[in-house]
């Protein structure tokens, strides 16, 4: 599961720096040329998270509900991060609470 979850919180500071960069620039990436095949990644690497869902809600402070807006949050960034209309507030506030349950996952692995 660490391999995992490092590799979501490497594509999060990707997610991060694209977003930053769309807002410069104003300008967004062609749908079917950036944002599909980097969904799809970020689905494949999601479906590995989803293997380990019954350790994970096994968790302190994680259950099913939070499991799910989780991976529905990462979804969404990965699309956002490609849209300079995307509300800064909104991305920041989902971008704040992924990074704080990846981070999370990390370190409750590690004990």
């Amino acid at each position: 599961m660490e391999k995992v979850v490092k590799a979501l919180l490497k594509e999060l500071q990707y997610i991060e720096t694209h977003y930053n960069e769309v807002k410069t620039t104003g300008e967004d990436f062609n749908f079917y040329q950036k944002v599909v095949p980097y969904t799809q990644y970020i689905d494949g690497i999601l479906n590995e998270l989803i293997q380990y869902k019954d350790d994970i809600i096994q968790l302190p402070y994680m259950n099913d509900r939070k499991f799910n807006l989780l991976v529905n949050n990462i979804k969404e960034l990965s699309v956002d991060c490609h849209f300079h209309r995307t509300s800064r507030k909104l991305f920041t506030e989902k971008f704040k609470a992924v990074n704080y349950d990846l981070n999370y996952l990390l370190e409750y692995n590690k004990e």
